[in-house]
This record gives C-alpha cells, structure tokens and sequence, in this order.
C-alpha cells in the first residue's frame, strides 16, 4: 500500500469528527428548530443559496439545492426571520417559537433584476452568486451548449470571455485559459475529478469524453483553484454540470424529450433521447446520444480536412432519493465512446498514414449522499463516492510502413470527497472536508507487421500508480454590511510510481504542498463589488511528465524522473458592477510561475548508448522517420500577465448588447523567450433581439495576430513560423419556440473567412448552419 500510516490517521481522525456530529445532533433533540423551503414567486422553482437567518437571535443557515433549510438548537423566542437573495427582494417573516416546537414556513422571495443572476458552485465548492464572489467565473448556458457550432463539447465554450479553445483534430478540443492548458487546467463532471496522471500538455481529447446533450451548464473559474480542488488547477477549473432530477410534492409526472443537430461544416447529425421522472421520493432521468461527423470544411477556401470525421454514442442515468426532508442520495452513471476520430495535424503534417483515436471511451458512476443540518454547527454535509475507467486506443501506421503500431492505455479510478459547510454566527461562512483519487494504469503497444506481431512497452510502465490526498479548510468572513473576506488553506500530497525500465529502475516520488488563498470584496455600492485576491497554485508532476514514451508531433517524448512540483502565485484584481439590467465585470491578474516543466531537447539511452533520436532500428544513425528526443525538465520562472473584460447592457426592453475581450502576455525568465501557445488579444460583441419564445442575435468572434512564439511553438506544426493570422467570424443566430417544440438556426462565418485559433491543427468551420429542433412535451 502506498497510503502510509500517518494518511490513514489523516482519514480516521476525518470519520471521528463525522460520528461526533450525530452525538451533537442526538444531544440538541429537544431543542426547537425552524425549518421550510425558499421559493421563487413567479416560477415556484427552488431558490438555492438563499441567505435566511434570526435577525435577534443572529443563527443561520443558507437554502440547499432543494430550496430547503432548517436552523435546529433554538431557544424559545420571538423574532423575525429575514431571508436575503442578490436578485431577489429581501423578505421578513415574524417567528413565534416555543421550548421544543417545530415551525414550518414557506418564504415566495420577488425577483428584482433576476435576469442578471447567475448561481454557480465550482468557485467555491458552495451555492453562491456570480456577483460575489471573489474569482472570475463564467457560465455557459444550456441554450449555448445545443447551439454549439461543432460537434465538441469544448465548442460550447468559444464565446465565454478569456478562453480560447484550441482543437487539434475536429472530434478534440480544450481551453486554454489564461495562457495555460491541458495538464494545468482542472476537468471536473459534478465535481469529480476527470485529470487522470496520463493528461498531456495539449489535453485534447479529455473534455470530449463527457456528453454535451447531458450537460445543463459549465462552469469555468479562471484562475488558481488549488485551495479547493488540489493538484492541476493552476490556469483554472472546468465543471460540466448535470442538473440533479427534481422531486414533486405529490404525484407522479413523466417528460420525455428529443434533441437534434445538424452542421453542415461538417454533415454532422445528432440524435438526444431522454425520459425524466419525477415523484415525491425518487426522480430521475435517462438519456442516449448517437452523433455521427464527417470531415471539416474550413473557410477562405482552405481544403476540406481530410481525414477529421468520427462516430460516437454515449448514455446517461442521474436518479435522485429523497430518504427524508433533510436528506438526498444521487447516484450517476455516465458512459461515452467515440470511434476512428482521426489526429488530422498529423496527416497533415505527412509524419502518418493512419493515426487514430480508436476507442476513446469514459465509463463513470458516482453516488453522493447529502444531508442539511447533521447538527447544530454543521448546514450541510455531503459525501462522494466516485469511480471511473478510461480507455485510450491509438492505432499508428507510418507513411510507406507496413508495420502498423496498437497503443493502448486503461486507467482505473476511485475516488471520494467529503465536504461540509457551516454558517457561525452569521459572520463565517465555512468549508472543509478531505479528498482521495486512486488511479491504476495498464499500458501495452503491439507492433503488427505481415507475418509478426511484437508486444514492446506501452506509451507508460505498465501497472503505473498514482494516489492523491487533499485536506482543505476555507472560511468566508462578513466584516460588515459591505465587506467580506475569504481565506482558505489546503494540505495536498501525491504519490507515484512506476515500473520504469532500465538504466532508471522502479521509479518512485512523492510531492506535498500547502496551498493558501486570501480574497478580499469590498461592495463599494449594492451595484459595485471591489475584489482583490492573492492565491498559490501546484501541479504535481504527472506520468505524462515522468515516464512517458511516445511520439508527439515532431519528437518523441522520453521519461524525465526527477521532476520537482510546478508552482503559482496569482495576484487579482477585479471590479463586477450590477445596475438596472446591465452588468460589467474587469479583471486584472499577474501569475507568476516557478519550476515551470517544459520539453527541451535530450538524450535517450539506448543499448547503452544515450542518442539525441530514437534509434528504433537499432543502427545507431538518425534514419529519415526517427525523430528526436525530448526530456521534460523544470526550466525555472516564467510569469503571465493579463486583463479581461465581459459586459452586457439593455439597450431596451427588448435589445440588449454584450461582448468580451481578453489579453494575454507570457514569457519565461528563464529562458527569455515567449511563453509556448500564449492566446492573441481576442473578444466579441453582439446584439442580441428577445421576446417571450424567440430571440435573434447577431455577433462578431475576433482575434488579433499571434507572432510572439516560442521555440517550442516554431517547432510545432500546428503553428506557422510566423504566427498565427488574426481573423473574424461573423455570425447570425436565431430562435423560435413553438409549444413544446424549440428551433434553433446559426448562420455561422457568413464571410466565409479563414480562422484558426492559435494552435489548433483545424481551422474552424467555414460558412455553415447549424440547425438544432428540441421537443420536450410534459406528461
């Protein structure tokens, strides 16, 4: 076992705690206890994160997912409960409660501004509003998740400020947020980890394996997120959300609904079909996605990408128990595959005949049990068990070989997070809890020739393991009516190890940090928040850092052990202003990044010789097709500076405009060069019409040149070696409902111009539509 002693006290101690809050509940029986739900006046649907709280008594809680809350351990009193809400009308209700009685109530709180509320949970691990707190969060929408103008997930984030998606093959894509990617951004489904220690710098592939038709938003924190979620988070976290089922009062109701797609950039077809229910104790909801692409055809008279067409097909079942009023168990499971999605840089390129993702599969169940007020100083405890397997096939042939190469990765995980929150005293806001992932990774490579067939070491050590431990600690303090601080801490350790072969023998190392956050807002006004924030980020070294061997573009990728752990200071500053219907939101932040890994050219031993090439017919010359070696090394301190800026205003009742625009500049000190795959200045700007049932937008993508490039970005064939040209893509959207049924049309780069997100192996689609129809009738 790796997980030592002292970890497993780490744990014990963690369930000692949790038996201690029963003993406190079972001791506060005979207390009185205020308990009910919060409500939206005019939609009747749950109102989560509602503050609701004594105004005398000064105890506390906030409303659950479910709307519901319960402050227990109450004296007899008489006095006035207040329940507060950004976007909501505060309301205040006189409470009578006598020794031991139990008071229901129903508050219906009316909207003020509503449409300018976002409620998002990755930022900080809690419901809170998008106004408040402290880091720059963005949500994408269902509407722009259907409307997405490919057949990626991480398509549905090309329009949300300060990201760039960066695809390498149509059926891949990733962001980069604020000039990081891959290894150092968080994936997250529902909360649970999705970065596996396989992850590569580029990380294409990884977001494509969750079902975008499953998903309701997604939520990205731009920024370091290490304090709650550990290890990767160092440029940002990505949360792919599923809605949980909802209950009913009474009764039993059932709704099914279809969703279809169409891109003609592409021929690409969709087919979404799920049935809900909903009851009083179980809800739930099952769903199954086919979609089917062929290849790409880009703009400004670029040639059709040829190979980039796939298939692929995925299911979903999330269900819902409610096993009292205070307590919910959710169980997930999620299953997706795609099929023959082809690496088109690579053909490109001319370095494969055939280079094909074949299978790219996610299996994934996880349970969550959630229960409000365990005791009295405890609001909500939840508990998630997780379990995940994923399966990589790459199938290589080189041009004029007739050796065609196998490589195949499974990993397998579990993983668990409890988590609690707390409200003392009105004035602290707590969060804390533990988490632990285990990963396990078989890794093989067949070379099959004509009449051979030769097993040699997978692209990893076979039999791999990689554990990680977090403990973490963070507290919101209100130190007035206007000013809040948030302060939080975490203990993260990682372990390792592989069965490298010789010269390096049984590979082995572990990393710990303490990671800390302090975040300051400041409501200069009810409309204008103030934020200032200081935060570390750590990413530990993972297999794709260490012991990896595999060609990668234009080098082959050899084991570098040794490495020490990235690190991040991120210095903030923001301002969010809400007024009427219109919002701005600015950010400015300095990261500075020490230990920084990056490839640079090396040496690799082989029979007993260290070459500069990997010398795959033994002969000790670099023959036309070997290509070279790169280590991974810490090459020292780099920084990333920035500024982002989104807003959005009612031009009238029924006109409003929004837009985006962010900067990025990296360099590395060390090696005084540009930072590798840095963003160019880019933004957008729409005008958007909407009335009940239908909306028409139209809207301008734009970016800049990109010709700072590093010696890594020269050397890539993605990129240009002058750079990346800057474009634009015009774009006109509409939609129309029609009862249950829903139409949804893009004209998508009307001008038919060539665009290519800097670092991409694809551009993006030529002039094209997208067609999307939902149905959702109630039963």
């Amino acid at each position: 076992m790796i997980l030592s002693t002292s970890h497993s006290r780490a744990l014990l101690t963690f369930s000692i705690l949790y038996l201690s809050l029963s003993v406190a509940d079972a001791s506060a029986q005979g207390a009185g206890r205020i308990e009910g739900i919060v409500l939206d006046a005019e939609t009747e649907r749950p109102l989560v994160a509602t503050n609701v709280f004594l105004k005398q008594n000064k105890s506390g809680t906030f409303a659950d997912r479910e709307g519901r809350f319960v402050i227990p351990n109450l004296p007899a009193l008489d006095d006035i409960l207040v329940a507060s809400h950004i976007g909501y009308r505060t309301r205040e209700i006189p409470v009578r409660l006598q020794t031991g009685e139990t008071v229901r109530v129903e508050i219906r709180m009316e909207p003020h501004n509503i449409d300018m509320e976002e409620i998002i949970v990755t930022a900080d691990r809690r419901y809170d509003s998008e106004f408040r707190t402290v880091k720059a969060v963005t949500v994408t929408g269902e509407d722009a998740i259907a409307t997405r103008p490919a057949g990626s997930t991480a398509d549905a984030l090309r329009e949300a400020p300060g990201i760039l998606v960066q695809k390498t093959t149509a059926g891949h894509g990733t962001p980069i947020i604020r000039g990081l990617i891959g290894k150092d951004i968080l994936l997250l489904y529902n909360g649970v980890r999705l970065n596996r220690p396989t992850i590569r710098t580029g990380g294409n592939q990884y977001m494509e394996t969750i079902d975008a038709e499953a998903l309701t938003r997604i939520e990205v924190v731009r920024g370091p997120g290490s304090v709650l979620y550990g290890t990767d988070a160092v440029g940002g976290m990505v949360n792919m959300i599923t809605s949980p089922p909802s209950f009913t009062d009474g009764g039993i109701r059932w709704e099914p609904s279809l969703r279809t797609r169409y891109t003609s950039a592409d021929d690409g077809r969709s087919l979404h079909l799920a049935l809900a229910h909903a009851g009083p104790g179980f809800a739930a909801r099952l769903g199954a996605t086919a979609r089917s692409l062929g290849n790409l055809d880009p703009g400004g008279g670029i040639p059709v990408h040829d190979p980039t067409g796939y298939d692929e097909i995925g299911g979903h079942f999330i269900s819902a128990f409610r096993l009292s009023p205070h307590q919910t168990l959710r169980v997930d499971i999620l299953k997706l595959r795609q099929s023959e999605v082809p690496r088109y840089d690579l053909y490109a390129s001319g370095n494969y005949e055939t280079y094909l993702y074949d299978p790219q599969d996610r299996f994934l169940g996880m349970a969550a049990w959630r229960v409000t007020q365990p005791s009295p100083w405890v609001n909500s405890l939840e508990w998630n068990v997780s379990w995940q397997r994923e399966h990589e096939g790459r199938i290589k042939v080189k041009p004029g070989s007739t050796t065609r190469t196998i490589e195949d990765d499974r990993i397998t995980t579990i993983g668990t997070f409890l988590q609690a929150t707390s409200l003392a005293a009105r004035r602290h806001a707590l969060r804390w809890g533990l988490e632990f992932y285990a990963d396990r990774l078989r890794s093989t490579r067949t070379d099959i020739s004509p009449d051979t067939s030769v097993t040699k070491r997978g692209a990893y050590p076979d039999d791999s393991r990689y554990q990680q431990l977090g403990i973490f600690f963070s507290d919101d303090v209100s130190l007035g009516p206007a000013t809040d601080l948030t302060a939080g801490i975490r203990w993260s350790r990682v372990w390792c190890e592989a069965p490298l072969e010789d010269p390096y023998g049984f590979y082995e190392d572990s990393f710990s940090n303490l990671t800390g956050n302090l975040g300051l807002s400041r409501r200069l006004r009810p409309w204008l928040n103030l934020l200032l924030s200081v935060s570390r980020g750590f990413r530990a070294p993972n297999f794709n850092d260490t012991v990896v061997l595999k060609e990668s573009n234009n080098w082959v990728d050899t084991p570098s052990p040794g490495l020490k752990a990235e690190t991040s200071t991120n210095l903030e500053l923001g301002v969010k202003c809400e007024w009427n219907t219109n919002d701005i939101e600015i950010f400015l932040y300095y990261t500075a990044l020490d230990n920084l890994i990056d490839r640079r050219p090396g040496t690799y031993l082989q029979n007993g010789v260290p070459l500069p090439f990997l010398d795959e017919n033994g002969n000790g010359v670099p023959d036309a097709g070997e290509l070279p070696v790169r280590v991974q090394k810490n090459v020292g301190e780099a920084f990333i500076r920035g500024a982002e800026i989104q807003c959005r205003f009612r031009l009238s009742e029924r006109l409003t405009l929004r837009g985006n625009a962010f900067y990025t500049y990296g360099q590395s000190m060390t090696a005084d060069e540009p930072m590798s795959r840095i963003p160019p200045l880019m933004g957008l700007i729409g005008l958007k019409w909407h009335r009940e049932g239908a909306t028409a937008e139209i809207f301008v993508r734009a970016a800049a040149d990109q010709r700072r490039l590093s010696a890594r970005d020269i050397e890539d064939t993605r990129i240009d070696p002058g750079g990346t040209p800057g474009w634009s893509d015009w774009n006109i959207r509409g939609s129309r409902d029609f009862g249950p049924l829903n139409l949804s049309i893009t004209l998508g780069n009307l001008f038919d111009h060539a665009c290519k997100e800097h670092g991409s192996g694809v551009y993006n689609p030529g002039r094209h539509l997208v067609l999307a129809l939902g149905w959702t009738p109630g039963i």
